[in-house]
């Protein structure tokens, strides 16, 4: 069965949280990983293997590899010249 993967933002904190879903319509915690402050959007690459979150307070983009059964492990973070407060972000 395969499990569909999604991720929430959370601002306050400066974390993302993952959930699962198998089909049933029950969802499960898969827990939250830290972010730079300000966590307000995210995307993912096309094939699924990676995971944005734009950091408005700082302009920051951090990126992650998603793992087996949705895991984010950090690999790195960029800040975008004139980004801080911004909103939105999309990968192609």
């Amino acid at each position: 069965m395969t499990l569909n993967v999604f991720y929430a933002s959370n601002a306050g904190s400066g974390t993302l949280s993952g959930y699962g879903d198998d089909g049933s319509g029950t969802q499960e915690s898969l827990g939250t990983t830290a972010t730079d402050a300000g966590t307000v959007d995210a995307t993912s690459s096309p094939d699924g293997h990676y995971l944005y979150a734009e950091t408005g307070a700082n302009g920051i983009v951090d990126e992650f590899r998603v793992g087996s059964g949705g895991s984010l492990t950090e690999i790195g973070s960029v800040t975008v010249p004139g980004a801080a407060g911004a909103e939105g972000i999309a990968a192609f």
